[in-house]
């Protein structure tokens, strides 16, 4: 069980380094509109996530009479962190695999903040849902442009597409694995 500030630090640095990494794929995509456009948006997105955790969500659970435990673990927060590091420190990827590492954080995001939105503190729940829902809406628009082109979405589980047992490794997403 880990405290409810701790949680959201970490939210918000990986909000951070992922909006970041958004748009330095936006930069290195920017011959293909569509994509380039899709990762500059979902920067945006991901830094405008963090002003709403910093400016809202933070001082909510700061006051004294709301701030608690939460079933939430920090570590795969943490681990998410590292693997965004270690993807900004590598070598460019495809644009295919961008998008398939853009869906799988997307989607692993949504999956902290729902998470931290069953924990039930009506100070912040609506924002934490909120947050949760754009979450799920990025992973749509990104497993859209996917379909779109023909490549098939990454499995949550395994990070390849549904039908590829044999394909290539997952997208690193956890620095140990």
């Amino acid at each position: 069980m880990g405290e409810q500030g701790d949680i959201f630090q970490a939210l918000g640095v990986l909000e951070q380094k992922v909006g970041g990494l958004y748009m330095w794929f936006g930069d290195l995509f920017r011959e293909d509109e569509e994509a380039s456009a899709l990762f500059s948006g979902l920067g945006r997105n991901a830094l405008a996530h963090l002003d709403i955790i910093r400016n809202e969500v933070l001082p909510a659970i700061g006051a004294p009479t709301r701030a608690g435990k939460t079933a939430a673990e920090p570590e795969p927060i943490t681990n998410a962190i590292a693997a965004v590091d270690g993807i900004s420190r590598s070598a460019p990827p495809s644009l295919t695999d961008a998008l398939r590492i853009a869906s799988i954080l997307e989607i692993d995001i949504s999956e902290y903040f729902s998470r931290l939105a069953a924990d039930d503190d009506p100070a912040i729940k609506a924002r934490i849902l909120g947050l949760a829902q754009a979450g799920a809406r990025n992973t749509a628009r990104l497993e859209s442009l996917l379909t779109n082109r023909g490549i098939l979405p990454p499995s949550p589980q395994t990070g390849r597409p549904p039908t590829q047992q044999h394909a290539r490794k997952k997208p690193a997403l956890n620095p140990a694995g």
